[in-house]
């Protein structure tokens, strides 16, 4: 069998492909370390900003804002009050419901990281005109929204193939 001459398209797309994983990467190494040095972790940061943005919430509203299951936003509101970053009360009306704020702490956490990105975005986008900028962030957000589109559609065989993935590689992912 003959092997595949590849033109100069399918180059690019390699390279395409090879870019976006590196910027991933690196992104994701960065952005774990930065966050490190706060002793919070992405997940928190997320909820911590939702609640500085919408105020106090129940936990299944802010489960929806941020587009995870309810059982998952438990774990994490415990392990961040543990924290001292969210109190949380029971609802007046209705005692199973929970309220959760943003602590003071969480607001200081917060900020620090806040800071933190913006000196990040600084490193990123040096050399960028704002044009260029938004227009890299345009970009950026067509590819996520095309590939949360694949992701919805091949759900299924996604699932199983990371499921193989994980357990050839002993789970340490």
């Amino acid at each position: 069998m003959k092997s595949k001459d590849y033109d100069q398209e399918d180059i690019v797309k390699f390279h395409s492909h090879m870019y976006l994983h590196s910027l991933s990467h690196l992104m994701g190494m960065t952005t774990i370390s930065i966050l490190r040095e706060f002793s919070i972790n992405p997940g928190q940061v997320g909820i911590l900003f939702f609640l500085k943005k919408y105020g106090v919430m129940s936990q299944r509203d802010l489960a929806n804002k941020l587009g995870i299951a309810p059982p998952s936003v438990t774990v994490a509101i415990r392990k961040m009050e543990k924290l001292g970053l969210v109190n949380k009360k029971g609802d007046e009306k209705d005692q199973r419901i929970f309220k959760i704020q943003i602590s003071p702490l969480g607001d200081e956490k917060l900020e620090e990281v806040f800071q933190s990105v913006k000196k990040l975005d600084e490193i990123i986008y040096k050399g960028f005109s704002k044009e260029e900028r938004k227009e890299a962030e345009s970009m950026m957000l067509k590819i996520i929204n095309n590939l949360k589109e694949y992701k919805a559609e091949n759900k299924a065989s996604m699932k199983k193939n990371m499921k193989m993935f994980k357990d050839e590689h002993h789970n340490h992912f």
